[in-house]
């Protein structure tokens, strides 16, 4: 079992000869938007595809103490449409407030990035 709680970690367990390594990979960590897309492509690196064996011989990922800081997404969301901005500054300021609320609005932010992203 190995316990992640910042990205170097991450990348040095990617970096890491796992081929006959039997993994319980515990993510502890929280992360911006950018950060989220670079844990989920080196947790598919070590997991492998359906066309890609994964670097680690079997693969198992609690995810459940991955948290995702959406709040500050620079100049990612800059340029919308004005619905669209209003929507992110409403959503930016319910992120900030603890509790479901606010785990909804992060989760929200961080779909209308990779949206805003994918063009």
């Amino acid at each position: 079992e190995r316990v992640i709680e910042d990205m170097p970690s991450l990348r040095r367990l990617r970096d890491e000869d796992l081929r006959r390594t039997v993994l319980r990979l515990v993510l502890r960590l929280r992360v911006s938007a950018a950060e989220r897309e670079e844990v989920e492509e080196i947790v598919r690196a070590l997991h492998g595809t359906s066309s890609r064996h994964g670097s680690a011989a079997v693969l198992q990922v609690d995810r459940s103490g991955l948290a995702l800081d959406a709040v500050d997404l620079g100049d990612a969301l800059e340029g919308l449409p004005p619905v669209l901005a209003d929507t992110a500054a409403r959503l930016r300021a319910l992120a900030q407030s603890a509790g479901p609320e606010g785990e909804v609005a992060q989760r929200a932010l961080y779909h209308l990035y990779r949206l805003v992203r994918s063009g």
